[in-house]
């Protein structure tokens, strides 16, 4: 484990072949079978994140060799410093805006998938939005009758802020 303040890792221990375990593992396959797993931060701002290698690049590259580890999250901690994703490797941030799905396209697979079963003989009604049971917001465009978060204005100032409000 290297740590520097907010930048750390910390890679878990590999079952049947270590000593010591992580209780927060629990009973749960971590690392997963075939890799090795590390979890590391890059900015206080962020939470613990977790990477997982393929356990052969990990045997010929960074087993035995801390300097290799540290030198692959050196790289990690460089790319993380772009002012779009703070504490964030922009190269996985950028993967990550490509292969999001916007809500429109969220909307459309889900008609998609719903209309399929609807074929295949299930009712329509069984599918309902689960947004209020789940807390994630509901697509924007439909009616709400309660909205948790609101933007207001405030009174001393012209700078919106976030406001909780009881549902």
């Amino acid at each position: 484990m290297i740590s520097f303040a907010e930048h750390w890792y910390l890679r878990l221990p590999i079952p049947a072949e270590e000593a010591w375990t992580l209780s927060l593992t629990g009973e749960r396959q971590i690392p997963p079978l075939g890799a090795v797993s590390y979890l590391f931060r890059l900015h206080r701002n962020t939470p613990v994140l977790r990477l997982d290698l393929d356990r052969t690049f990990w045997d010929a590259k960074l087993k035995g060799n801390p300097k290799a580890e540290a030198s692959l999250f050196g790289d990690l901690d460089y790319c993380s410093h772009d002012q779009r994703a703070c504490g964030y490797p922009y190269p996985i941030k950028a993967c990550h805006d490509r292969a999001r799905l916007s809500n429109a396209e969220r909307n459309a697979l889900k008609k998609q998938i719903i209309d399929a079963a609807v074929a295949a003989g299930m009712k329509r009604s069984l599918f309902r939005d689960v947004s209020a049971a789940t807390g994630q917001p509901r697509p924007r465009g439909k009616r709400r009758r309660h909205r948790a978060w609101t933007t207001r204005r405030s009174r001393a100032s012209a700078s919106p802020r976030l406001a909780c409000t009881s549902l």
